[in-house]
């Protein structure tokens, strides 16, 4: 329906600290999530009625109506997709509709490759800056204000206020998955989509930070069919103006070091880090963790003298994350256990 509203969730310290894979999902500043709720029979039986007292020409074809709200190639019960549907004027098929659309936006290319910039983050409910989207696209503040005032602008894209300053303008598609439809149609490919995330990464400054990290931690955690290289292209586009961001690479090590690829790298992006913020402990048991990953890969090779050296390295790092967090039950405390145990076994 579009107004704000606030969703509270109950739950207790089982399923807050459940394994990663199994977690709540974790909630951004610049993503807005999109709570899917699909219709049931009754559900749907009360919207068409109440619907069809306004227009009541479509009690003529209710069952076919009905049909494609339930239908999972159709509307999927989705309530968006069923109104543009039963509100269709000629009752065509969601499919019939997302053609249409993407004519529309094809006959305006200015507002089509607006619209692809901010559709290829909004299909993951991430809402990049407008501003940064034009520039981007080499587009005059001249030419972006003579869009916005377009019918067809005002049609496709959603401008919100920041939620730290009202000066910041924060653009959305209609509908998360009426945007990887129309995405589908307008560009499969997933490279081709992906260029264009590359455009926005190397136009963002300081005042895009938050989103940038948000957005690369979201891949991160979800992988949300990324490969390892498509999410280095990402990191690379954001050196550009970030390069010296201590959280951007920090994240992008330990993904590296999850994924065990790259070693080098992320110890490159490790050492950045710590170069900018030399007291941070989770960035030091970053690289103890890297060390540890390093000491089973020898380890399993059956190179014990190099296994040892990493395993000695790893201990170090570890007992300085220690040292700065001056907690007992930190973190780095249980991973150094994890590693005498595996050593041990």
């Amino acid at each position: 329906h579009g107004k704000p509203c606030v969703l509270i969730l109950t739950l207790n310290t089982d399923e807050w600290y459940a394994p990663s894979k199994d977690r709540l999902l974790q909630l951004y500043k610049y993503q807005h999530i999109h709570i899917e709720h699909k219709l049931i029979d009754d559900e749907i039986e009360q919207l068409f009625e109440k619907i069809s007292n306004d227009e009541p020409k479509i009690r003529d074809i209710k069952d076919i109506l009905i049909d494609r709200a339930k239908n999972p190639y159709e509307c999927d019960r989705d309530i968006l997709f069923i109104l543009y549907v039963w509100f269709d004027k000629q009752f065509r098929k969601l499919d019939e509709i997302i053609s249409e659309e993407i004519e529309k936006l094809n006959s305006e290319p200015d507002i089509r490759n607006l619209y692809l910039a901010i559709a290829v983050f909004h299909q993951y409910n991430f809402s990049p800056r407008i501003s940064l989207c034009a520039e981007a696209l080499d587009i005059s503040i001249t030419t972006f204000y003579g869009l916005r005032n377009k019918p067809i602008f005002k049609a496709f894209v959603n401008l919100s206020a920041g939620l730290e300053t009202e000066n910041i303008e924060l653009a959305s598609t209609r509908h998360s998955e009426f945007s990887r439809k129309i995405l589908n149609g307008l560009m499969p490919e997933p490279e081709k989509q992906l260029e264009f995330m590359e455009k926005i990464f190397k136009n963002a400054s300081q005042s895009d930070i938050q989103f940038v990290r948000d957005f690369l931690n979201y891949i991160y955690r979800y992988g949300a069919s990324f490969t390892v290289e498509q999410v280095a292209k990402l990191k690379e586009a954001t050196e550009k103006k970030l390069n010296k961001d201590y959280v951007l690479n920090h994240q992008f090590a330990s993904y590296l070091i999850r994924e065990k690829v790259r070693f080098d790298d992320a110890r490159y992006y490790l050492d950045i880090a710590l170069n900018e913020d030399p007291d941070n402990a989770a960035i030091i048991h970053s690289i103890g963790n890297l060390y540890f990953t390093l000491y089973k890969n020898e380890l399993d090779k059956g190179n014990t003298p190099k296994a040892t050296e990493y395993f000695n390295y790893a201990k170090e790092y570890f007992f300085r994350s220690r040292a700065l967090m001056n907690m007992r039950d930190e973190h780095a405390y249980f991973t150094d256990i994890d590693m005498t145990k595996y050593r041990i076994t």
